[in-house]
């Protein structure tokens, strides 16, 4: 084994198509190389930092929910057989139940229509 090549992948609008949120089509995705900048000579390793205006937990943005920022009611261990690697699990495992169906934080209830 050895180091493959730095690469990014980014949106490139080849057809009509691929300006879809849901687009698959091909040539919507291009690849290019990357290569990762020098360290400063002051900083000169690896520093786990978040980048400015990133917010975890209950300030996350709605879509990106954490146990976290969910509210649970309980959580219990259980055997009920998660699915690892195809095979049932063989202890018990630890389930946790989201309260409010799940709902984050940040989200507002949204209007009910009439059907």
């Amino acid at each position: 084994n050895q180091l493959g090549d730095s690469v990014i992948f980014h949106h490139a609008p080849a057809s009509p198509l691929a300006n879809s949120p849901t687009s698959h089509t091909p040539g919507s995705v291009q690849q290019a190389a990357f290569p990762f900048p020098e360290f400063p000579a002051d900083k000169p390793y690896f520093q786990p930092l978040l980048c400015p205006g990133v917010q975890l937990g209950p300030n996350s943005p709605p879509g990106f929910p954490t146990l976290y920022s969910l509210p649970m009611e309980l959580g219990r261990l259980d055997a009920i057989g998660v699915d690892v690697f195809g095979r049932p699990s063989r202890r018990e495992s630890m389930c946790l139940k989201v309260a409010d169906g799940g709902a984050h934080p940040n989200v507002k209830p949204g209007k009910e229509l009439d059907r």
